[in-house]
C-alpha cells in the first residue's frame, strides 16, 4: 500500500495448534473397533473404507489414490 510516497507492507500469519495425532488415531480406532473387527479393519470392503474416511473426517478427494491410510494397532 502506498500512502504519501511511502510503502506499507503487513503480515499476518497464526500460530499452528499443536495437534497430538496419536491420540486422535486411537480415538478414531476405538470408535471403528466398535463398528467392524479387527480383520474388518485390515481388510476393508469399499463400503467400509467409505465409512472410515467418512469416520477420518476426510473428503472424497482428499486422498487422491483412492485407498485408505493404514490404521496401525
Amino acid at each position: 500500500m502506498l500512502v504519501h510516497k511511502k510503502r506499507y507492507e503487513a503480515a499476518f500469519y497464526q500460530l499452528p495448534t499443536q495437534i497430538d495425532t496419536l491420540e486422535m488415531q486411537n480415538a478414531l480406532r476405538a470408535k471403528l473397533l466398535e463398528k467392524y473387527s479387527e480383520e474388518q479393519l485390515e481388510n476393508p470392503t469399499e463400503e467400509q473404507q467409505a465409512d472410515i474416511k467418512y469416520e477420518a473426517g476426510e473428503t472424497p478427494d482428499s486422498n487422491r489414490d483412492g485407498g485408505v491410510d493404514q490404521i496401525v494397532p
